[in-house]
């Protein structure tokens, strides 16, 4: 075997070793999605339901607020069927208040 032959023989060895550890190395950014997704999924939400217009956190209602949808404008409805994100209950209250009356 000649010198150049090895050469290219350990240069491709080399290659073909990076790719594989390429492909099969977690990512480190994936840790960034996994601790937005737990950010994303503690959002909280004023939003319209069945049960009403509701506060929600991951899908779990915590607060039924007295609001009669029927009276709302079409906007509101539509932005509440869609989920208008807040940052604390308080704030939420607030936001219902501002559609209750």
């Amino acid at each position: 075997m000649t010198k150049k032959l090895k050469i290219r023989l350990f240069s491709l060895a080399f290659l073909i070793l990076s790719a594989v550890i390429l492909l099969t190395q977690t990512p480190e950014s994936s840790d960034s999605p996994k601790q937005n997704a737990v950010t994303e999924q503690d959002i909280l939400q004023v939003k319209l339901t069945d049960n009403g217009v509701v506060l929600i956190r991951n899908e779990e209602i915590l607060k039924v607020y007295d609001i009669q949808p029927s009276i709302l404008p079409g906007e509101d409805i539509l932005l509440l069927r869609e989920g208008i994100s807040v940052d604390s209950e308080s704030e939420a209250d607030s936001l219902a208040e501002n559609f209750d009356g």
